[in-house]
């Protein structure tokens, strides 16, 4: 689902004009001014810091009811609010009542607020009229926008910020930067928004937004080898982080000329970045769909899930949600060798690792779950009269 929202993303800021939001990173925020449908009251604002932890933020999502990109943004929304409960989410749609309430039932019982702004009284204060939908603002309890974003990159940020790795001021630094980027793609100036990324890449080496833009461009021209090369330096500059390898990974499943260099990419991952069994799960899951009749995408996965598993049933460790996407890339792996068995006993252990996930999540997972069953049910004999 992310890829293909980062890709409609993508081309709709090609034909965007302007600044994406009025407001931004260092700014003081503008309160709420919206009909509240679920989990009020909600203020944006802060009036008594005291009162409140240190580390509580608002994060206002302003998004659109009536596009399927949007619609894909609350199973997202609510992993994201369970992950980082401190942080209080509102999604406020700026589209007219009836489709914004018809938009918010797809999610029952939602674990964030939602309200409608069919006026768009909040949305004035905080976007331009060339706003890209659905656009976040992240806001601490002493009114300061310290990240404004799109959604894809709001659980990365959330993350870092209570692992103490975000650093506002330098995100104030790198919003209007972000727009330079921006307005030099849409203008197809490669060589200033080659600099302009580079510009962000100093301050951020690891600057999500920037990647993904300046990939986009490089893929979209055809220039490939640019591309890898872009994503190497990010590996270089980030040795010890997860993110370019998983980039070069995504890449190289996408452009198979690249293939051939994923042994590489992938020891370097698995020598340098700590184990995460949810990441490596996410990683063998992509090689084993995006590279289905690939023997080394086969082999690659199955070096991610065996460290996956190692972590997962040492001694002690209680079972978490974020273990889930490990077992079902186990589950899948499992089929394609034939193992049927042990592919619904993995499916079942990832469904059951899902409880506090949203209604999507688990569904799919059950959907996997029959799947393997009806395999094993065909591939009995039948019973003679």
């Amino acid at each position: 689902m992310m890829m293909r929202l980062k890709a409609v993303l993508l081309a709709a800021l090609l034909l965007t004009a302007g600044p994406l939001a009025a407001l931004r990173s260092g700014d003081t925020a503008e309160e709420l001014d919206a009909e509240i449908l679920s989990g009020g009251p909600f203020t944006l604002l802060t009036s008594d810091p005291a009162a409140v932890p240190a580390d509580q933020l608002k994060v206002l999502v302003l998004m659109r009811a009536a596009t399927p990109v949007d619609a894909e943004i609350l199973p997202l929304l609510y992993d994201v609010a369970a992950a980082a409960p401190r942080a209080k989410i509102i999604a406020v749609s700026i589209d007219p009542e009836a489709v914004s309430k018809e938009l918010f039932a797809k999610l029952p019982n939602p674990n964030f607020a939602t309200a409608v702004d069919n006026k768009s009284k909040t949305a004035k204060k905080y976007l331009t009229g060339a706003a890209l939908f659905p656009r976040c603002f992240v806001i601490d309890t002493e009114n300061r926008i310290i990240w404004d974003g799109e959604a894809m990159d709001l659980a990365e940020m959330l993350q870092d910020y209570y692992a103490g790795r975000f650093d506002a001021d330098r995100q104030v630094k790198v919003s209007p930067l972000l727009d330079e980027l921006l307005s030099r793609m849409r203008s197809g100036e490669d060589r200033q928004a080659d600099y302009a990324a580079r510009k962000i890449f100093k301050l951020d080496p690891g600057n999500s937004a920037a990647i993904r833009i300046r990939l986009f461009m490089l893929e979209s021209t055809g220039r490939y080898q640019e591309a890898w090369q872009m994503l190497q330096e990010r590996r270089q500059a980030l040795p010890e982080t997860a993110k370019p390898y998983l980039l070069l990974i995504d890449f190289a499943c996408r452009r198979t000329d690249f293939m051939p260099q994923l042994a590489d990419v992938l020891t370097g991952y698995m020598t340098k970045v700590p184990a995460d069994p949810a990441t490596d799960g996410s990683v063998a899951y992509a090689f084993l769909t995006r590279r289905p009749f690939d023997p080394s995408a086969l082999e690659l996965a199955g070096r991610l899930i065996g460290r996956g598993m190692k972590t997962v049933t040492a001694e002690g460790r209680e079972p978490r949600m974020e273990d889930a996407a490990l077992f079902s890339a186990a589950a899948l792996y499992a089929s394609r060798t034939g193992a049927l068995s042990s592919a619904l006993k993995m499916q079942q252990q990832a469904t059951a690792r899902l409880a506090g996930a949203s209604q999507y999540r688990r569904a799919a997972s059950l959907r996997l779950e029959e799947f393997y069953r009806k395999c094993l049910a065909l591939g009995k004999p039948a019973a003679t009269p």
